[in-house]
């Protein structure tokens, strides 16, 4: 799909950058190293943080609306997808063998076209997804 491919190092580079972005959203989320909830529980085990992020954060979408009036299995079900996509998928993108880096980066680009789908953070959802998605390209056949 290109003419030259690029360097080694930059490719190595831009996968592991990819990996740090989607790890650091999963552990900045998950992982309550500031105390931010208090020591409590912030609502990620039962999915009830989902019903409520939906409407206060940052230009709320259409799609977040409807996410916002999900059940309560459903926002279980999101929150899991959320924690299985941002803290375990990055992982296999970067070091697993070629087939799966490929499907864990779509796994992650699908992950951001959600959050775009749910919330309005500008084009910050089509880069990350981008950064993730074009490095593994080169695993295509």
């Amino acid at each position: 799909w290109r003419l030259h491919a690029p360097p080694r190092a930059v490719a190595t580079a831009v996968r592991f950058l990819g990996f740090r972005l989607m790890l650091g959203m999963g552990l900045d989320k998950f992982y309550d190293a500031e105390g931010a909830c208090g020591g409590a529980d912030c609502g990620w085990e039962d999915g009830s943080y989902l019903r409520g992020f939906y409407t206060w954060q940052p230009m709320p979408t259409p799609g977040g609306w409807l996410a916002h009036h999900s059940s309560p299995t459903q926002l279980l079900w999101q929150a899991h997808t959320v924690f299985f996509s941002q803290l375990v998928l990055p992982f296999p993108a970067l070091l697993g063998p070629a087939p799966l880096r490929w499907a864990s980066a779509l796994l992650l680009t699908a992950e951001q076209v959600w959050i775009a789908f749910v919330g309005n953070f500008g084009i910050f959802n089509l880069l990350s997804g981008l950064l993730v998605l074009l490095p593994w390209l080169d695993d295509l056949p």
